[in-house]
């Protein structure tokens, strides 16, 4: 088939079949928001999702608005995708649980799994789930010991988690990741994952790598490239209006 009908995929949309067959076609790939080691995969495409979100708690959340018993609400890595070769899990889900307590260290604040809602989906459904869960956790506490804010790893969760509590009256910031529309919608505090300039980046690569097979018959050397997130701040975190 023509080279050019195999667009970028993200990697979780890959198993080892369809990788060795696009191996055997000579057809490149690039990989993007997970790191896939496989002769074909020319280049992976990693935006720097843990580092974005370690900065909205450790320098946002924390410095800036003074909460110190945070909850991260995020996808359970006990659930692994198939993704190139191996059964794994997906290397996202664990960078960001990874950010969270790193963020945590930074400021002396000791890690409390209970404070770490596990979910199966990016959903609504689990969103209010999770948020129950948490009020639930917090009636176990006292008030000066109970959860102060959300961080959750989709804008999915934070939008259900954030509708939730207001329903109920309950003062709870909460973040999200990815800056969907949705977020702008509520108002709420994200991650922007920058999906155009990771798209131009993993066009470029995969343009190169046809050139540089054309002219050599090989795939280029696989190459890593990160690319920045920027964080959004609206009110869902508690920020004045």
């Amino acid at each position: 088939r023509d080279l050019h009908s195999f667009p970028t995929r993200r990697s979780s949309d890959l198993d080892a079949s369809r990788l060795h067959i696009l191996k055997r076609h000579y057809v490149p790939i690039t990989a993007v928001h997970n790191r896939l080691n496989h002769p074909a995969v020319v280049a992976n495409i990693i935006p720097t999702s843990e580092r974005a979100l370690q900065n909205l708690i450790d320098h946002h959340l924390i410095k800036e608005h003074g909460y110190r018993r945070l909850a991260l609400v995020t996808l359970s890595t006990a659930n692994p995708l198939k993704m190139g070769d191996t059964a794994r899990e997906d290397w996202t889900r664990s960078a960001r649980i990874n950010a969270y307590k790193e963020a945590l260290r930074l400021n002396n604040i000791a890690l409390d799994d209970s404070c770490i809602f596990m979910v199966d989906e990016h959903s609504f459904a689990a969103g209010y789930s999770a948020f129950e869960r948490i009020r639930q956790h917090n009636e176990t506490l006292a008030p000066d010991e109970q959860i102060q804010a959300v961080v959750c790893t989709s804008d999915t969760l934070a939008a259900a988690i954030y509708t939730a509590a207001r329903r109920e009256n309950i003062q709870l910031p909460v973040t999200g990741f990815d800056n969907l529309p949705l977020a702008e919608l509520l108002d709420i505090t994200t991650i922007e994952q920058r999906a155009q300039k990771v798209g131009q980046l993993a066009f470029r690569h995969l343009y190169n790598a046809i050139i540089y097979q054309k002219r050599t018959g090989q795939f280029p050397p696989q190459v890593d490239e990160g690319v920045d997130m920027q964080m959004v701040v609206r009110f869902s975190c508690g920020c004045s209006q």
